[in-house]
């Protein structure tokens, strides 16, 4: 990805990230997002894990009440603002 994709992309997410978690939460998410909890808790049950591209962190709120560390980064500003907000214990 060139430096010009790479701020369209950003561009995006940051518009997007402050609607994020009200969208990602319920409905087809909520059953995708419930899908993938139950993938990752079968391997990352007591590991230490990296999410990379976290959003706000919805899915690693979850990840970090069975791994043994939870961390996550994205390329969006306003994501990570919001998902370092979050309680991660």
């Amino acid at each position: 990805m060139d430096k010009s994709q790479y701020h369209k992309v950003k561009k995006y997410y940051d518009a997007y990230g402050k609607r994020y978690d009200d969208e990602r939460v319920e409905g087809y998410y909520e059953f995708i997002n419930d899908i993938e909890i139950e993938t990752v808790q079968q391997y990352g049950t007591g590991a230490h894990m990296l999410e990379i591209g976290c959003g706000t962190g919805i899915l690693l709120a979850r990840v970090a009440k069975f791994a043994k560390k939870a961390q996550g980064v994205d390329l969006s500003d306003v994501c990570s603002k919001k998902h370092e907000k979050k309680d991660y214990r």
